[in-house]
């Protein structure tokens, strides 16, 4: 009887508070809006309480998950939120979908707007939401956060692809054709992604006594239009230096690339080979079909939200686990043996 007699009640969660007790379910039940600091003010004091409201144990009860997207027209997001949809629905949860803006003003909103949502469970892909402002969030709600991204020192379990074995096995498989001059068009430098596959490449040509060349390896934005841009340019290079293979970022960066050679009469694979990443549905129905790398989208989602259930149930420690999903290369027609 003493134990729960000691047990923290929400009228103590609104006395340290200061308010009322139906301030604090309103809190707890997002009945209607309340303003971030009384948010935050409650959330902490149900922290430091260590009170769990009713509502957060019974499973009947739906909870919310958001997952972060940072990009709305890429495809690969679309397939990502479509697991996770899948999985929400099959556990009774219910999932928002949130657009993280590139532009910093817009930014700054979207992050403000997040802090003063109430939800359960957080799931994030792509780098715009940083490490300190996760940790602050997780501090803050208490809640479960699952993220989806190439950083070594992220806090939280992390669901992805295994992006560094596959560019390694593409490179290699490239190598067996007997390409020797290959180019890889990665993501801006400062992206964690780029510089895992860097280390792939590199260390797959280093196997082979053959190098990485500094004029072969351009950064681009991961769209269509860049992928043109960098393979014109590319293809610009005196035929002694010009790549025979390209490894590119993305499909949509590979795309660019197919419409690149073509645009200054070479042929692909006859001139040049080409691999992309993430299977889109498109790589199957481009001229000629695109060699690229599947990355598990639905799994990943589906996976990512499996987590977040866990943790909300308590069978997984939070913890900075990584999990890895396999990424095969799917071949098609835009690959070949170099005929240089």
């Amino acid at each position: 009887m003493e134990e729960t007699k000691n047990k923290p009640t929400i009228e103590d969660v609104a006395k340290r508070c200061g308010v009322s007790v139906s301030t604090v379910s309103r809190v707890i039940n997002r009945s209607t809006p309340v303003s971030t600091d009384l948010n935050l003010r409650v959330r902490k004091a149900i922290k430091e309480l260590g009170f769990t409201p009713r509502q957060w144990k019974d499973r009947t009860i739906a909870r919310t998950v958001v997952l972060v997207i940072p990009d709305i027209l890429n495809p690969y997001y679309g397939e990502i939120i479509h697991g996770a949809q899948e999985e929400a629905d099959k556990q009774g949860l219910r999932m928002v979908v949130m657009y993280i803006s590139e532009d910093p003003a817009l930014q700054r909103k979207h992050l403000s707007l997040l802090s003063q949502w109430m939800f359960d469970g957080l799931i994030v892909t792509g780098t715009r939401l940083s490490s300190k402002f996760l940790v602050k969030l997780h501090e803050d709600y208490r809640m479960p956060i699952v993220v989806s991204r190439s950083k070594e020192t992220e806090a939280f379990p992390c669901v992805i692809p295994d992006m560094k074995a596959a560019i390694y096995q593409s490179t290699k498989y490239l190598i067996s054709l007997h390409h020797e001059r290959i180019a890889f068009l990665s993501g801006p430098p400062e992206w964690n992604s780029s510089r895992i596959r860097v280390e792939a490449i590199t260390r797959a040509l280093g196997e082979a006594s053959l190098s990485m060349d500094a004029n072969l390896h351009r950064h681009c934005l991961p769209t269509v239009e860049a992928g043109f841009q960098t393979g014109r340019n590319l293809m610009a290079l005196p035929d002694n230096t010009r790549p025979t293979a390209i490894l590119a970022f993305n499909d949509l960066v590979a795309v660019g690339v197919l419409r690149a050679i073509h645009s200054i009469g070479l042929r692909v694979p006859r001139d040049v080979s080409v691999i992309g990443a993430d299977d889109l549905d498109l790589a199957a129905y481009t001229i000629p079909s695109l060699t690229t790398i599947s990355q598990p989208t639905f799994r990943l989602g589906q996976v990512s939200m499996q987590k977040i259930v866990d943790l909300l149930q308590g069978n997984l420690t939070f913890a900075p686990e990584i999990t890895f999903l396999e990424c095969p290369l799917i071949l098609r027609e835009s690959t070949a043996p170099c005929t240089l």
